[in-house]
């Protein structure tokens, strides 16, 4: 077993969990090992200082339309969509990155980048 990825038996994904003050916190769910490996090695370089995500895979910031999902929140006042994915799935894993980089768009394409070499 690998520390703080778990595997979801029932999904299939990888999962990243910590307990932090008494609390298990959820920071993910991923297709692949390698990419759940790659994530908590982004958060642990960070000491983990970067805001958890859900204690449960929530929609939350997901909007579908015309059978898309779209990313979209609100930011100083304005609306900003952060993309448009055709499984939920996908766009569950990008918000759950824009979370961890609190919605900094140029910490999310560094991110991005990170994850792809």
């Amino acid at each position: 077993m690998v520390k703080y990825i778990y595997k979801n038996k029932k999904t299939g994904r990888w999962e990243i969990r910590k307990r932090i003050g008494g609390v298990l916190l959820y920071w993910g769910s991923f297709k692949t090992l390698e990419e759940a490996k790659l994530y908590r090695a982004y958060y642990i370089g960070k000491n983990w200082m970067v805001n958890p995500h859900f204690k449960a895979r929530s929609n939350m910031y997901i909007y579908e339309q015309n059978g898309q999902h779209i990313i979209r929140k609100v930011i100083n006042g304005k609306m900003v969509s952060f993309g448009v994915f055709n499984n939920l799935d996908d766009a569950r894993d990008e918000r759950d990155i824009c979370i961890a980089c609190r919605w900094d768009l140029d910490k999310i394409v560094e991110f991005g980048d990170m994850i792809e070499v």
